[in-house]
């Protein structure tokens, strides 16, 4: 259908773009170079074909500490998506804000593991919760009490917020725009969700995740990035850190589970460690 509609020359529709991303209405698709100069009609065919509002450009991936997309409009005009995702609608602006297709699996594994396999949840923490990626498919889960939702930039808060009351779960979401540093609650989780990758700083994580946990423990996904042939050494020494401050709390880790997420750069990958915190044994 595509090929057949395209009035480009021959050996330039080659070269259309065979894969892309879709957000409800709008299109993100990648153009070599040579299609430059003809983005507008590579476009208009899209929207066409697809029946997208909107198509944007990938004209450089993600950048920047807030994740920030370099895209831009080559048809249409809505800026805001409206993508559905495992009965969940997530509404962002994805000129500004990075949602990753590659994510899925794991977005529905929250909602799954929430929804149907873990047991009763009465506090979530999402230490870094963006527009909602993980919290929303937490909370809509009626085993899950309450979802604290962590977000220190403005814009990524302003459609969290938006997304809540979309989804209808003002009352299951407490929204938090700030530091995670600073304004989590000692004692008051019994699962906790860190999805940004904060290998740096992980001491200071270990310490803050430790702290949230309540006396009987829980969950935690630790979310990180790894080079396969590494990824038990990093896995390993995560635990390692998590063990010493847990300890101080009177907690330990009953077992772990580790799961491959996506491809994120050349031989790198996106992992998360999922944690059984338990109340540590006296002997």
């Amino acid at each position: 259908m595509m090929l057949e509609r395209c009035r480009l020359p021959p050996h330039l529709k080659k070269l259309l773009p065979q894969h892309w991303e879709r957000y409800g209405d709008v299109l993100v698709i990648k153009l070599p170079k040579v299609l430059l100069p003809y983005r507008t009609k590579v476009a208009e065919l899209y929207a066409e074909v697809l029946g997208v509002k909107t198509v944007l450009r990938d004209a450089g991936g993600i950048t920047g500490s807030h994740r920030t997309p370099m895209f831009e409009i080559i048809y249409g005009e809505e800026r805001e998506a409206y993508h559905r995702e495992n009965r969940v609608i997530y509404n962002f602006d994805p000129l500004r804000i990075m949602f990753s297709s590659g994510n899925i699996d794991e977005r529905e594994y929250i909602g799954t593991f929430y929804c149907r396999e873990g047991g009763e949840t009465k506090v979530l923490w999402d230490l870094f919760s963006g527009i909602g990626y993980f919290a929303l498919q937490a909370a809509r889960c009626e085993k899950v009490g309450k979802v604290v939702a962590v977000e220190i930039n403005p814009l990524s808060y302003y459609y969290l917020m938006k997304n809540i009351i979309y989804n209808r779960l003002e009352g299951k979401i407490v929204p938090i725009l700030g530091d995670n540093r600073q304004v989590f609650l000692e004692n008051s989780a019994d699962s906790v969700i860190s999805g940004y990758f904060i290998e740096e700083d992980l001491p200071l994580y270990s310490s803050i995740i430790s702290d949230l946990f309540g006396p009987e423990g829980g969950t935690l996904h630790f979310h990180f990035l790894s080079k396969k042939y590494e990824m038990e050494e990093k896995s390993s020494a995560i635990i390692r850190s998590l063990r010493r401050y847990l300890s101080k709390k009177g907690l330990e880790v009953g077992g772990y589970r580790v799961r491959r997420v996506k491809s994120y750069a050349p031989l790198v990958y996106h992992y998360v460690l999922e944690v059984d915190v338990l109340p540590r044994k006296h002997t």
